[in-house]
């Protein structure tokens, strides 16, 4: 599928989603918006935006507070994340403790010169789904602006002695 602006005649189309649900991300005037929004088929348009953290308190607001009893059926399991990537020196991320990955596992660390797994962030990659690098972009799994980060070490981060304190 190719989108086109009526103005610069090029190819406007950023992503296309076929896995989890059939849509696609594309540079649109508010016009050629407006217009979708209306045609057969289409469920939604919205624009895209970034969203501010919502919490630094996640164990509390999703309700799984540090005293819940731990069980050795989380060991072993492969968490995937896909976000702006992890900052690998957080203390969530220490493999300190930690064998090596589990057998089972057929990922790859993508790494560069300032990203290396270790046995606790066992994989990563770094995308681009075709569109040219632009400044500001590196080409590492590395988080720039900490969502990826957030989201990872509240999904399968270790206990870290008070990381939710306001400072």
């Amino acid at each position: 599928m190719f989108l086109f602006s009526n103005i610069e005649q090029e190819p406007l189309l950023l992503y296309s989603y076929k896995r989890s649900f059939n849509g696609f991300a594309a540079k649109l005037t508010e016009e050629e918006a407006q217009k979708m929004t209306g045609m057969a088929g289409v469920v939604s348009v919205f624009p895209s935006g970034k969203q501010k953290l919502h919490t630094t308190r996640s164990w509390n607001f999703i309700r799984f507070h540090e005293n819940v009893k731990r069980s050795t059926v989380e060991s072993d399991i492969i968490v995937g994340m896909i976000d702006t990537g992890v900052w690998l020196e957080s203390a969530s991320f220490s493999d300190a403790g930690f064998g090596p990955p589990p057998k089972k596992w057929k990922g790859t660390c993508q790494g560069s010169s300032n990203f290396t797994c270790n046995n606790k962030i066992i994989g990563a990659r770094y995308y681009h789904n075709g569109r040219p690098f632009v400044k500001g972009d590196i080409k590492s799994p590395r988080d720039l602006d900490g969502h990826g980060t957030h989201t990872a070490s509240t999904a399968a981060g270790n206990l870290v002695s008070k990381a939710s304190e306001i400072p």
